[in-house]
């Protein structure tokens, strides 16, 4: 097995990463609540997870959380937007004049938490940063979730290896 550096899909052989904290007010539907959350800091970007909570006495579906296009036109959609105007898109979307690609890092979970793992290969700018979801299957319609991004930038700054060669 070789471990190698590849910023595009979030490996970084030698680093821990700095996590960061950061409050997000979750999206609600009378079934479920969309959030961003576990976010860790990386050279050059930093991962997070996208996560769905069932409410409870009702569970979330997989079916469709997945959003590859193969989950169907109902599937979850998402994508970023700095306060620099910079963009980005799972890379099965393939949208024109994207500034970064989110990789989509695998997910799991339980029927009532689910939790889909994105590295974000890009460092914010200052200012909030939104994250744009819709679920047509699930009734969320395009909802924008308003980051601060000052906290993840100032981790991407100490990341460090641990390590010193």
């Amino acid at each position: 097995m070789v471990d190698r550096w590849d910023p595009v899909n979030g490996n970084f052989p030698g680093y821990l990463g700095v996590p960061v904290a950061v409050e997000v007010e979750p999206i609600r539907t009378e079934r479920l609540a969309l959030t961003m959350g576990q976010f860790r800091a990386f050279p050059g970007g930093f991962k997070s997870g996208l996560i769905t909570i069932a409410r409870p006495g009702h569970s979330v579906s997989e079916r469709g959380m997945n959003p590859q296009p193969e989950m169907g036109p109902g599937r979850l959609r998402l994508g970023l937007e700095f306060s620099d105007g910079r963009r980005g898109y799972p890379m099965f979307d393939r949208v024109q004049g994207a500034a970064f690609t989110i990789a989509h890092r695998g997910g799991g979970g339980s029927p009532f938490r689910i939790r889909n793992r994105l590295w974000i290969p890009a460092v914010p700018s200052p200012g909030p940063m939104d994250v744009v979801v819709a679920w047509a299957d699930e009734g969320v319609p395009e909802t924008r979730l308003s980051i601060p991004t000052k906290d993840i930038i100032e981790a991407i700054s100490r990341v460090a290896p641990i390590w010193d060669e």
